[in-house]
């Protein structure tokens, strides 16, 4: 049985340090990321008090010291192909555990909350290993789409914190936008890869209306 006091006095105590190694986590991240062109919005925090003493009484199994997402990254891109990029990013930079993606989770019936979540930490060669080491501070990186985003905020802030009070029926209306939300997310990722094409094939025509000029400019 936890002691809720003596975690709040322990968290409030080592809560600055998770946030400033957040904060290094998601700047490192964000500059990787925005290197290889993609669009990304990179959020970082430390768990907050109450959220971190509720998590350590639902689950018996799990002890202060052993929770990993003390400190979570988030980050948060336009189409679906682009989050297993941002994982390589991530498995390249930092320590890592195996990515889950959330979808396994579901049935092929189902609908619900989409992300791809990875634990990393710096590596045992890195500069800020000594202050931040591997067995202490890890960090739960989200890595979402937009759509994916919206539904999990909305959701998060509509049932998962009212608790029990809200009705099965708003429940069941806030799961079936999940569905809504994930056409839409995939139709957009179609309608990226569409824009990408396009975009491909005017600037090869580009090159060639150059090209010819070019030549012209070399014929006089």
């Amino acid at each position: 049985m936890i002691d809720p006091e003596e975690i709040r006095r322990q968290w409030e105590a080592d809560r600055p340090q998770f946030h400033e190694f957040g904060r290094l986590i998601a700047g490192r991240l964000d500059k990787a990321i925005r290197r290889i062109g993609v669009s990304v919005t990179v959020s970082f925090r430390a768990k907050d008090t109450d959220s971190l003493i509720k998590n350590l009484i639902r689950d018996p199994n799990r002890s202060y010291e052993t929770m990993g997402d003390k400190a979570g990254v988030r980050a948060v891109v336009r189409f679906r192909q682009e989050v297993p990029q941002i994982i390589n990013v991530a498995q390249a930079l930092f320590s890592h555990g195996k990515p889950e993606d959330t979808a396994e989770r579901l049935a092929e019936d189902r609908v619900g909350y989409l992300s791809t979540h990875v634990d990393v930490g710096f590596k045992d060669h890195d500069r800020l290993a000594k202050r931040f080491p591997n067995a202490q501070y890890r960090a739960e990186l989200q890595v979402r789409t937009l759509a994916q985003h919206l539904w999990s905020e909305m959701s998060h802030d509509t049932t998962y914190k009212s608790g029990n009070v809200v009705e099965l029926d708003l429940k069941r209306r806030v799961n079936l936008l999940a569905g809504l939300i994930e056409v839409a997310d995939r139709e957009f990722s179609r309608l990226g890869e569409e824009f990408s094409r396009v975009e491909a094939i005017a600037e090869v025509k580009l090159l060639k209306a150059l090209e010819e000029i070019g030549r012209a400019s070399c014929r006089e």
